[in-house]
């Protein structure tokens, strides 16, 4: 079973009434592989946060782990000059996935604005 769509928003809700002084984040791994995964990862959470936001849910902001290096659009990295390990069938792996700082910029930006409303 799932613990249902208002699980976030009871939680928040819950912990401004224990301490109506806190500054409250939701923390989200974004656990995505290549830009593609994490333009739809962004969008959900920002579909997350807008519903959150609109229905006067408590929360302040948001605070996003990313493990994924990020590279100059215009610069080609060749694949021996990231970090890597190798798998356990001898793959070699990137330790990070790759994701152009304009995806991020843009997804900080419409989260950023959602406090503008």
């Amino acid at each position: 079973e799932t613990a249902g769509s208002e699980l976030l928003p009871t939680a928040f809700r819950a912990a401004a009434e224990a301490c109506p002084h806190a500054t409250l984040y939701l923390n989200e791994r974004m656990n995505c592989v290549d830009e593609y995964e994490c333009e739809m990862h962004f969008e959900a959470l920002h579909d997350l946060m807008l519903n959150l936001v609109g229905r006067g849910v408590p929360v302040h902001g948001v605070g996003i782990g990313l493990s994924h290096q990020v590279f100059n659009d215009y610069e080609l990295i060749a694949d021996e000059q990231l970090p890597s390990t190798t798998d356990a069938y001898g793959n070699k792996q990137p330790l990070y996935s790759l994701l152009p700082p304009r995806l991020l910029a843009r997804w900080i930006a419409a989260l950023g604005a959602l406090n503008e409303d």
